[in-house]
């Protein structure tokens, strides 16, 4: 009995810590404000100008172009990351660069060599990129 204390101590904080970064992540993707932080996906200048495109179109251009506007608004290339939801992710992995290459928009857990992340709480059938190290969540 006293062997399985500490593992219940860790079972217990790994479930807490899970919890509240799905909370954190839904507060800085898709907060509704408030009562909350204003998540990216309801502000409307978070896009910069990147124009929203169907996951059935989603294409390498749309991921270049995109990566390229996340550039020129001076993001650190270092620090630029994806981020989706899994369902996302996985029709990135099934989607070729170029029909026959063999190459897929999403390698690795990469796009455009940057990583990508993958959480539930990102908005449906979206993909954001940015300077991740930028993201600041005050918590009092």
């Amino acid at each position: 009995l006293l062997r399985t204390a500490p593992r219940a101590d860790m079972f217990l904080a790994a479930h807490l810590l899970r919890a509240a970064s799905l909370r954190l992540d839904r507060a800085i993707l898709r907060g509704a404000g408030g009562v909350e932080p204003l998540g990216l996906a309801n502000m409307t200048d978070a896009v910069n100008g990147v124009p929203a495109v169907n996951g059935a179109t989603l294409s390498h251009a749309h991921t270049r172009e995109a990566l390229r506007r996340i550039g020129s608004a001076n993001a650190a290339d270092a620090s630029t990351m994806w981020v989706t939801t899994p369902e996302v992710r996985e029709l990135m992995q099934a989607r070729e660069v170029v029909a026959t290459t063999g190459r897929f928009l999403c390698e690795d857990d990469r796009v455009l060599n940057r990583p990508l992340r993958a959480t539930p709480e990102a908005p449906a059938a979206t993909i954001v990129g940015g300077d991740w190290s930028a993201s600041l969540v005050g918590l009092w």
